[in-house]
């Protein structure tokens, strides 16, 4: 049967749908500033700090009763894109709506006991691997995992979710960048910045998009090789203070 309507929640480009095609009425709900030209109907709004957020105000404007399993999911959505509540994305709307949805049955404890506290055995033995190729430039530092890389500790690219944001909370750091291997020929690069913009401006460099501060891309190539292009990019955009 096909749908009448097909709703896309946080999409920005239609390649993150990896070749499936949305049918009848499409309608996208997404806060990212570089969101494509795409769907029948589209709600953007980059003030916002998650489309989780976007969700929550939809169902308060609709009058929809919150149940503890809807607070769960929309509280843990705010929390994963707001980095557990530390990135400049955290409003008092941000903290307005965690305050609702714990009161509606959302755990803030179990759910930020299972997004930060529980990383697998995988997970560290890339970190190390991340950490031994770590490079500087000025105040940007980069790094890599090669999908062979992966292959040696029996991991996938999903094991490397979250180290870029291990890399963030380096001392001194006003850009990182992390680059993942999809597959052989295929890398996926995460960038942070502490400059405005400046994320965001380099993630285009490469086809890709996001935030100011948070952004991303993915393009042909190995990591070894594109990471000291990203990070020359990078230097064009960070702040020089």
């Amino acid at each position: 049967m096909t749908p009448e309507i097909s709703i896309l929640l946080d999409v920005s480009d239609v390649k993150m749908l990896g070749g499936v095609n949305p049918q009848g009425t499409v309608v996208v709900i997404d806060h990212h500033r570089t969101q494509g030209d795409f769907g029948s109907a589209a709600w953007i709004d980059p003030q916002k700090s998650s489309a989780s957020e976007m969700v929550y105000d939809l169902i308060q404007a609709l009058g929809v009763d919150i149940t503890p399993a809807i607070a769960s999911n929309i509280y843990m959505g705010i929390f994963g894109d707001t980095g557990g509540f530390i990135h400049s994305n955290t409003t008092p709307r941000v903290f307005r709506a965690a305050y609702e949805l714990t009161k509606a049955g959302a755990d803030p404890n179990q759910i930020a006991y299972r997004l930060k506290r529980t990383r697998s055995v995988k997970y560290y033995h890339i970190l190390c691997m991340v950490i031994d190729r770590l490079v500087q430039s000025g105040r940007i530092f980069g790094s890599y995992i090669r999908y062979e890389d992966l292959g040696a500790v029996r991991a996938t690219p999903d094991d490397a979710s979250g180290i870029v944001e291990e890399l963030a909370s380096l001392s001194g750091a006003e850009m990182v960048v992390f680059l993942r291997e999809l597959n052989p020929d295929t890398v996926h690069g995460s960038i942070r910045s502490k400059s405005a913009d400046s994320a965001l401006k380099t993630a285009r460099a490469f086809g890709g998009g996001g935030h100011g501060m948070a952004a991303g891309f993915t393009q042909k190539g190995r990591a070894d090789e594109l990471i000291e292009q990203v990070i020359e990019e990078g230097l064009k955009w960070v702040s020089k203070v």
